[in-house]
C-alpha cells in the first residue's frame, strides 16, 4: 500500500472549468439541509431497520450535494475552496466538504492532509474495506458489487473520491474531482481512467453504524494520520 502514503492534497492537480451552480444556491442547499438535519435527529432511529432508514435519508442529502458540485474546478495549490463554482477543489477537499455539509462534524483540512489509507479507516471500519492491488477491472467491480448498494470512498494510486453503488440500471459510479476532466465529474466506475490505471485500490464503504452515531450525536470524527 506505499501508494497510500501520500498526502491527498498531492493527489489531484492542473485547474478546470468553473461549474455553473451559484455560490447562494449552494448556501441555500446547505442551510435547507441544516434544518433537515436537526428534524431527523430528533427521530427515534432504533435497530437495524432505523439504521437502514437513516442512511437511505443521508444518502438523498448526499447525492444533492454532489448533484450540486459537477462540473466545480479542480486543482492543486492554496487557496482551496469549499463551494463549488468558486475557485478550484482538490480531490480530498472535495470528499471532506460533502461530507461536511451533509452534517458529519468532520476537520475538512486535516482529512485533506492524509494519505487515502488514513481517509478511507476514519471513515469506514475494517470489515467494510477492501484493498486490491493490480487487480483485473472485472475482479474489482464485481467484488465491490458484492460489497451492496450504498456510499463508498477510493482511494487509487494518487487520487480519491466517492464511489456510489445504485440498485438500479445507473449501477456503480464514480464521482470525484478528476485531474482528467479536470472538474468535478459523475461517471461510470467501471471506464474511469484513475480506477483502471491505478495500480492500488483501497475501497471502503462508509455510513455504517458508526458514522451514523456520530451524525445522530453530532460527535467529531476522529481523523488518523499525523500529518
Amino acid at each position: 500500500m506505499r501508494s497510500c502514503v501520500r498526502p491527498l492534497v498531492l493527489l489531484c492537480a492542473l485547474s478546470a472549468p468553473a461549474s455553473a451552480v451559484e455560490e447562494s444556491s449552494y448556501e441555500r442547499l446547505r442551510q435547507e439541509l441544516v434544518q433537515e438535519n436537526r428534524d431527523l435527529r430528533q427521530r427515534p432511529w432504533r435497530g437495524r431497520e432505523g439504521r437502514r432508514g437513516l442512511e437511505k435519508k443521508l444518502l438523498r442529502r448526499i447525492d444533492r450535494l454532489l448533484r450540486a458540485w459537477l462540473g466545480s474546478r479542480w486543482g492543486l495549490g492554496m487557496p482551496q475552496s469549499t463551494r463549488p463554482g468558486v475557485g478550484k477543489t482538490n480531490c480530498g477537499l472535495f470528499v471532506a466538504v460533502v461530507l461536511r455539509d451533509a452534517g458529519f462534524r468532520l476537520p475538512i483540512w486535516k482529512f485533506n492532509r492524509q494519505a487515502s489509507y488514513h481517509a478511507i479507516r476514519s471513515l469506514a471500519p475494517r470489515r467494510a474495506i477492501r484493498y486490491f492491488h493490480r487487480a483485473p477491472m472485472k475482479d474489482f467491480l464485481a467484488k465491490v458489487q458484492r460489497m451492496g448498494p450504498g456510499l463508498y470512498l477510493i482511494g487509487l494510486d494518487f487520487h480519491i473520491g466517492f464511489l456510489r453503488l445504485y440498485p438500479d440500471e445507473r449501477g456503480l459510479r464514480f464521482i470525484h474531482s478528476s485531474y482528467v476532466t479536470r472538474r468535478v465529474t459523475d461517471e461510470p466506475a467501471e471506464t474511469a481512467v484513475p480506477i483502471v490505471t491505478s495500480r492500488y485500490r483501497m475501497v471502503g464503504k462508509i455510513l455504517q453504524p458508526n458514522m451514523l452515531r456520530a451524525w445522530l450525536a453530532r460527535t467529531p470524527i476522529k481523523v488518523l494520520g499525523d500529518r
